[in-house]
């Protein structure tokens, strides 16, 4: 484990390095894939049926087709669980 070295910005950067370049051989030595942070965005493809039933969906609901997706998919996966 890395010490804590001191309490300026150009020390608290340095520990934060040092900390990921730790995490990061660690991940290596034990074969694990560092974890990564999501963005919350992904593009899918889905037929002109779906996409146009989805659509009137989100405009008969007045709210946002990626609204309407998003709902979709938590509902599939609070199920799936």
């Amino acid at each position: 484990m890395v010490p804590y070295e001191g309490t300026g910005l150009e020390d608290l950067e340095a520990n934060f390095h040092a900390a990921v370049d730790e995490y990061l051989a660690f991940c290596n030595e034990t074969g694990k894939t560092p974890d990564v942070p999501f963005k919350g965005t992904f593009n899918f493809r889905v037929g002109p049926d779906l996409h146009r039933r989805a659509a009137l969906l989100a405009e008969s609901r007045k709210t946002k087709l990626n609204t309407v997706v998003q709902q979709a998919l938590e509902e599939y996966l609070s199920q799936a669980s």
